[in-house]
């Protein structure tokens, strides 16, 4: 950020180092910063202000899951964590992609996803009001839930298909048209073209349709709970926030967060 870097390592502390670059023959460290856990990804967030997201851990360099960081580097001499936000047994994608981090500078509003392996830990796409008077502000969590949907595909397709040959464990099999989509929600699927599907032991005369060259066939399989649920990218457009995960396009209220609409999206 103009002539500074700030830089992150990480061993069992996290070390914030601020950078002066303006000489680029004699870079120097003016200031730096020892906390627990890390930010795998900063972001400025206004005059002074630098958002850290990463991991919580203890002073021993123990993880214990997400945390969110605000740091004052108005002083380059002496950085400080003015506030955090954490979510325990989570991460976040923003972690090695940094397009699913969203900054939105007319509201001060900072997006991020979080992400549990454990079902009680709440996950979706955290919302926060980022300033140097409240620090990090916590709106609430915008959800993509698939629990009310019901089981649906364009394609013809079988559960547990005789046309798949033994010894393969394939619960759903589909057969579409190069106009049908396929990959219903809560599946993950393998798609081969018809006229290779010997060569992957099914046995397209035992369903009993037609079935042309330019088909394609879908293997599928149910997904783990959450995949498809899991939010990998945010954008606001006028007074929605709109979120994408692999199974749903959702749109919420900029203000109140409630959702407004929804398309389900082929898996």
């Amino acid at each position: 950020i103009g002539d500074r870097a700030y830089v992150v390592t990480f061993r069992q502390v996290d070390p914030l180092y601020v950078v002066d670059l303006a000489d680029p023959t004699q870079p120097a460290v003016l200031g730096e910063l020892k906390i627990p856990g890390y930010s795998a990804y900063l972001h400025p967030v206004g005059d002074g202000l630098l958002v850290g997201i990463g991991r919580d851990a203890d002073d021993d360099g123990r993880i214990r899951g997400f945390k969110a960081s605000l740091f004052d580097v108005s002083d380059p001499a002496d950085p400080r964590e003015m506030d955090t936000w954490t979510l325990p047994d989570a991460e976040s994608s923003v972690e090695w992609d940094h397009r699913a981090f969203l900054w939105w500078a007319p509201e001060n509003l900072m997006i991020v996803p979080v992400w549990s392996w454990r079902s009680e830990v709440p996950s979706g796409a955290a919302v926060f009001k980022v300033t140097a008077e409240a620090g990090l502000d916590y709106q609430g969590l915008i959800t993509h839930s698939t629990e009310d949907f019901t089981f649906s595909t364009d394609c013809y397709h079988e559960f547990d298909s005789e046309a798949v040959a033994e010894g393969w464990e394939i619960p759903l099999l589909l057969v579409c048209t190069p106009g049908q989509v396929g990959n219903p929600v809560g599946y993950g699927c393998e798609t081969v073209p018809a006229a290779a599907a010997r060569n992957w032991d099914i046995d397209v005369e035992a369903l009993g349709i037609e079935v042309g060259d330019e088909d394609r066939i879908q293997l599928c399989w149910p997904q783990e709970p959450g995949d498809a649920e899991r939010i990998e990218r945010s954008l606001i457009i006028g007074n929605d926030i709109w979120t994408l995960s692999r199974s749903l396009l959702q749109s919420n209220d900029l203000d109140t967060l409630d959702r407004r609409a929804r398309l389900t999206l082929p898996g």
